[in-house]
Protein backbone atom coordinates (compact mmCIF):
# COMPACT_ATOMS: atom_id res chain seq x y z
CA UNK A 1 0.00 0.00 0.00
CA UNK A 2 1.18 3.50 -0.64
CA UNK A 3 0.16 6.33 1.62
CA UNK A 4 0.54 10.08 1.30
CA UNK A 5 2.60 11.59 4.12
CA UNK A 6 2.10 15.06 5.62
CA UNK A 7 4.57 16.58 3.16
CA UNK A 8 2.68 15.15 0.16
CA UNK A 9 5.21 12.43 -0.66
CA UNK A 10 4.36 8.75 -1.02
CA UNK A 11 5.59 6.18 1.47
CA UNK A 12 5.17 2.45 1.96
CA UNK A 13 3.08 0.95 4.72
CA UNK A 14 3.03 -2.66 5.92
CA UNK A 15 -0.40 -4.08 6.66
CA UNK A 16 -2.90 -6.85 5.99
CA UNK A 17 -5.04 -6.50 2.89
CA UNK A 18 -7.92 -8.64 1.64
CA UNK A 19 -8.27 -9.73 -1.98
CA UNK A 20 -11.79 -9.70 -3.47
CA UNK A 21 -13.18 -10.96 -6.78
CA UNK A 22 -16.40 -9.98 -8.56
CA UNK A 23 -17.44 -12.31 -11.42
CA UNK A 24 -18.44 -10.56 -14.65
CA UNK A 25 -22.13 -9.65 -14.51
CA UNK A 26 -22.33 -9.95 -10.71
CA UNK A 27 -22.96 -7.10 -8.29
CA UNK A 28 -21.38 -8.82 -5.30
CA UNK A 29 -17.70 -8.91 -4.33
CA UNK A 30 -16.48 -12.28 -3.00
CA UNK A 31 -13.70 -12.54 -0.40
CA UNK A 32 -10.79 -14.63 -1.71
CA UNK A 33 -7.92 -14.37 0.80
CA UNK A 34 -5.88 -12.10 3.05
CA UNK A 35 -2.24 -11.24 2.45
CA UNK A 36 0.20 -8.65 3.80
CA UNK A 37 2.19 -5.89 2.19
CA UNK A 38 5.83 -5.33 3.14
CA UNK A 39 7.34 -2.15 4.56
CA UNK A 40 7.79 -0.90 0.99
CA UNK A 41 4.01 -1.03 0.51
CA UNK A 42 4.31 -3.68 -2.21
CA UNK A 43 2.44 -6.94 -2.07
CA UNK A 44 2.34 -10.16 -4.04
CA UNK A 45 -0.11 -13.05 -3.96
CA UNK A 46 -1.52 -15.71 -6.26
CA UNK A 47 -5.17 -16.57 -6.79
CA UNK A 48 -7.01 -18.55 -9.45
CA UNK A 49 -9.99 -17.18 -11.37
CA UNK A 50 -12.43 -19.72 -12.85
CA UNK A 51 -14.47 -17.08 -14.66
CA UNK A 52 -13.84 -13.59 -16.02
CA UNK A 53 -14.26 -10.72 -13.59
CA UNK A 54 -12.65 -7.95 -11.53
CA UNK A 55 -10.08 -8.11 -8.71
CA UNK A 56 -9.40 -5.54 -6.00
CA UNK A 57 -7.52 -5.24 -2.71
CA UNK A 58 -9.16 -3.79 0.40
CA UNK A 59 -7.32 -2.38 3.42
CA UNK A 60 -9.72 -2.10 6.36
CA UNK A 61 -7.54 0.39 8.21
CA UNK A 62 -6.00 0.26 11.65
CA UNK A 63 -5.33 2.52 14.63
CA UNK A 64 -2.91 4.67 12.61
CA UNK A 65 -4.37 4.63 9.08
CA UNK A 66 -7.77 4.89 7.38
CA UNK A 67 -8.94 2.04 5.15
CA UNK A 68 -8.97 2.17 1.36
CA UNK A 69 -9.68 0.08 -1.76
CA UNK A 70 -7.39 -0.41 -4.74
CA UNK A 71 -8.43 0.23 -8.29
CA UNK A 72 -10.05 -2.80 -9.91
CA UNK A 73 -8.31 -4.99 -12.47
CA UNK A 74 -10.27 -7.06 -15.02
CA UNK A 75 -9.17 -10.58 -15.95
CA UNK A 76 -10.60 -12.50 -18.89
CA UNK A 77 -10.74 -16.28 -18.49
CA UNK A 78 -10.76 -18.32 -21.70
CA UNK A 79 -11.46 -22.03 -21.77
Amino acid sequence: MLLVSDDGSWEGYAGKVALYFKPHGSKKWQYVKTTASGDSGRLYTKARAWTSGHWKFVFRGDAATNGDDSATDFVRVRR
